[in-house]
């Protein structure tokens, strides 16, 4: 019996530190995301809820060059959960981390204001599966993911996906642009 339960045990030693995502396949990340936007990231901050060091979270203020789905604007703010401060980090399995000057474009939830403030929230569409990183490589703008840790599942009747693989998806910054455009129907 010891066997069998450290046998698990070590089986399931990889999955401790990670998030258990569904796998989005691109149309579904596209049609569950309210909005969609294409920027530059400007400002990250971690900040620590109520001056408690523990409760840490991330500030990340996107300059938005297009938004293709969900109503227009300039500045998007992302409050995440997580972050590093002093000698305190919360790390959350599968949040992707975002640096001040790098190109994004973002697949998010609108989760509407809560009150008292009036100020949108949103949270990412599958966590890392919603950010997609624009880099230029021989003169092409390509988009890449990155999922850290997370554990991505299937559907049932689908094989698992492990690791850092992400689910099949535009590899460049015009590809992915108009693969939304016509999922969306052009600017919603």
């Amino acid at each position: 019996m010891r066997r069998l339960v450290l046998a698990v045990a070590l089986a399931l030693a990889p999955l401790a530190s990670a998030t258990t995502i569904v796998r989005l396949a691109f149309d579904e990340l596209a049609h569950a995301s309210q909005v969609i936007v294409h920027g530059t990231v400007t400002r990250v901050e971690v900040v620590a809820v109520g001056g408690d060091e523990r409760r840490l979270r991330t500030q990340v203020d996107i300059a938005v060059a297009e938004t293709l789905a969900g109503a227009p604007r300039q500045l998007l703010r992302l409050d995440l959960v997580g972050g590093r401060r002093g000698k305190w980090a919360l790390t959350i399995p599968g949040m992707p981390s975002f640096t001040p000057g790098e190109e994004v474009v973002l697949f998010l939830e609108d989760l509407g204001p809560r009150p008292p403030s009036t100020a949108p929230r949103y949270a990412l569409t599958g966590l890392g599966q919603a950010k997609f990183t624009v880099t230029t490589s021989g003169g092409v703008r390509r988009v890449t993911r990155s999922l850290g840790d997370a554990h991505l599942v299937s559907r049932p009747g689908s094989p698992d996906v492990h690791g850092s693989e992400t689910p099949a998806a535009p590899e460049t910054l015009d590809e992915l642009l108009g693969a939304v455009r016509a999922l969306k129907g052009g600017h919603q």
